[in-house]
């Protein structure tokens, strides 16, 4: 009887082990720069001061942007920028989103922020989401829903642009979950849900939010969202 609880004891830890917790920070409330030039390189080209504000490090998404472009430099006119990867195609007068904050209010059902990654390990078989919490610092955050890809698309829409999801990346959607209730703690609110049970893919993921409200943000950070699975 020792040995078998023992076993049984040995067991319990190592399925206690295969659980995990991922913080994420998507980046949300961004501007949107209008007639931009996308070449087939490294630089993007827009009118006088289209780039006002834009600094070093910011996020830059949208069509032909490739996954994990930041911003370099802008020039001095403002009316160029210097990415940290070519594009992969060109265009004219093209839609962006840019790190920088933009105080525009979300209507329900548009896409709220840009797309993050959650994961990336190859290991293969299936990955269980059993909860989601998130917080938002600026009180703002009211019903929200998640969409879950295997892998990254830059042909979703744009951050505060109204949900749709083409064909070829609908092809690729591992899950989806809303979040349908969230609580005001003063000058922070919340949201969770417990007892997901969704099973994902367990290689590669991306996830993207649709605003199921009409929240105003204050700072293209403020969601932090915690998402836990188990083996």
């Amino acid at each position: 009887m020792k040995k078998i609880l023992l076993l049984l004891f040995i067991g319990l830890g190592f399925l206690k082990a295969q659980d995990s917790e991922i913080l994420i920070t998507p980046t949300i409330a961004t501007t949107t720069i209008d007639s931009i030039t996308v070449n087939a390189t490294d630089t993007l080209f827009a009118p006088a001061n289209s780039f006002t504000s834009v600094t070093a490090g910011m996020k830059i998404y949208g069509y032909y942007i490739p996954e994990g472009t930041v911003v370099v430099s802008t020039s001095t006119t403002k009316d160029t920028l210097i990415m940290s990867a070519n594009a992969k195609g060109s265009n004219t007068l093209q839609s962006l989103n840019i790190g920088l904050y933009n105080n525009t209010q979300y209507t329900s059902g548009d896409w709220l922020g840009l797309p993050f990654q959650i994961f990336s390990n190859g290991q293969g078989g299936v990955i269980t989401l059993i909860s989601l919490f998130a917080t938002d610092s600026s009180d703002q955050l009211g019903n929200f829903d998640i969409a879950f890809f295997g892998s990254f698309s830059d042909t979703l829409g744009l951050d505060n642009g109204t949900l749709a999801i083409p064909g070829i990346v609908f092809n690729n959607m591992n899950g989806y979950c809303a979040v349908t209730s969230t609580t005001d703690l003063g000058t922070l609110r919340i949201g969770q849900k417990d007892g997901i049970n969704l099973a994902i893919p367990n290689g590669t993921l991306y996830g993207r939010l649709i605003a199921r409200s009409t929240p105003t943000f204050t700072a293209t950070t403020n969601l932090k969202l915690r998402l836990r699975f188990k083996n």
